[in-house]
């Protein structure tokens, strides 16, 4: 059996009176933590970190030095072909372009890789290991010709061809 209806009315009357208390009470909290309105959006960052009054002066680059910090570029293939040596000057320090001096070849091993094949040579003065192909180039030179026991290079410049040899290893 169900109960009564006086017994419902009574049990919703006394749900109603929960409800509009929770409510006035919920009420109540938002209207005591209201948070101070902000006039301008980045007031509070302002105050916060504050601007400072002045600007130090930036230091004076030399251009030549600038220059060579653009030539350094990591992601270059040219990055070492002049690089970077500071010269003394009355003004301070400034950067100066070395000039490349010819580079030293050692012709150290052949490889075939697939119908290709592949020489191993070392620039003696940039200390570089380079694997070249037929048509590559290295240094300013263009490969010419790898076969097993020397490498053909050539100047584009001076249309000079410079052999190296293969170099033996030391018996010990």
């Amino acid at each position: 059996m169900r109960g009564t209806p006086v017994e419902a009315i009574v049990t919703a009357a006394v749900l109603a009176l929960l409800m509009a208390g929770a409510w006035s009470w919920q009420q109540a909290i938002l209207r005591s933590h209201k948070k101070p309105s902000v006039t301008e959006p980045w007031q509070q960052v302002r105050e916060r970190f504050p601007m400072p009054g002045s600007f130090p002066q930036a230091a004076q680059v030399p251009p030549a030095l600038l220059e060579a910090v653009v030539r350094a570029n990591p992601f270059s293939s040219q990055r070492r072909q002049v690089p970077y040596v500071p010269t003394v000057s009355s003004e301070g320090p400034t950067a100066a372009p070395a000039q490349p001096g010819r580079p030293q070849f050692v012709y150290k091993g052949h490889i075939l890789m697939g119908a290709k094949p592949r020489a191993i040579v070392e620039d003696l003065t940039t200390k570089k290991t380079h694997f070249l192909q037929v048509g590559q180039t290295v240094a300013r030179f263009t490969v010419l010709e790898v076969s097993e026991t020397r490498v053909v290079l050539s100047d584009p410049q001076t249309h000079e061809e410079v052999v190296v040899s293969l170099t033996p290893k030391p018996r010990p």
